[in-house]
């Protein structure tokens, strides 16, 4: 990724530190290191199998999050370039297909709109943006300009947008092994 004359990218960050533990890893990092306990794998109500240094999500509360916040910042996005039809595609990060079909209905975009890579792959978290654009470009003559809205959201409760031409751009097929 680098600078391409002519072009530039549009970015808007948020996050909000009340909602950080609707996804989040306990341990690691500064505030809480890495110990062996931290790593010990404990059961959860579910059956499910995970230690402190594993990503621990609260599901309701992080699809509410994605329909209010997330949703509400990808809103003022459109807004701000025109409503939907300035935009080619969107990217956004897919932890699953009903977020994605949710978000989908509730912003009026049209599903042709939104490339959709989470079956066959699962929740493969901010990997997922860049996997749904090759999906749909590679090979594809984008000369005529190709405006993207990207969007992310997830751990720690942040999210944001990102809006750029991606015809300067080269993707390549998706490799899997």
């Amino acid at each position: 990724v680098g600078p391409v004359p002519g072009k530039s990218i549009e970015i808007h960050i948020r996050n909000n530190g009340n909602l950080a533990d609707v996804a989040s890893v306990k341990a690691g990092g500064f505030r809480h290191p890495v110990t062996e306990e931290s790593l010990k794998l404990k059961e959860d109500e579910r059956g499910n199998s995970r230690s402190d240094c594993h990503m621990h999500m609260r599901g309701l509360d992080m699809m509410n999050f994605v329909l209010n916040d997330a949703a509400k910042l990808i809103a003022e996005t459109i807004n701000e370039h025109g409503g939907v039809e300035a935009f080619d595609l969107f990217a956004l990060h897919q932890p699953n297909e009903m977020i994605i079909k949710s978000l989908a209905t509730c912003l009026s975009i049209p599903m042709e709109k939104i490339p959709l890579c989470v079956n066959g792959y699962g929740n493969i978290s901010s990997a997922s943006i860049p996997l749904a654009l090759s999906k749909r470009l590679y090979g594809k003559d984008l000369a005529s300009g190709c405006k993207v809205l990207m969007a992310g959201y997830g751990g720690g409760a942040s999210w944001g947008t990102a809006v750029t031409d991606v015809s300067a751009a080269k993707f390549y097929p998706v490799k899997e092994m």
